[in-house]
């Protein structure tokens, strides 16, 4: 359910993530689990798409939290 209001969120704010703060996630993510880029750009089956979605989520939650 959740989900969704995000999703409306993301939408109706016109959230969009770069592919260099994609990246830039991706890189602080590698550090913390201690892997190279690679190793966990394959985890998201070669594409920052998921990685993207999720940074596009938090984004939405940032909002809400925002205008509360």
């Amino acid at each position: 359910k959740y989900r969704y209001l995000l999703e409306a969120i993301v939408k109706e704010e016109k959230i969009e993530i770069a592919e260099k703060e994609a990246k830039e996630e991706l890189k602080k993510m590698a550090d913390t689990y201690k892997m190279t880029e690679e190793e966990l750009l394959k985890e998201f089956n070669d594409s920052l798409e998921v990685l993207k979605y999720d940074l596009a989520m938090r984004k939405a939650i940032e909002v809400l939290k925002e205008n509360n």
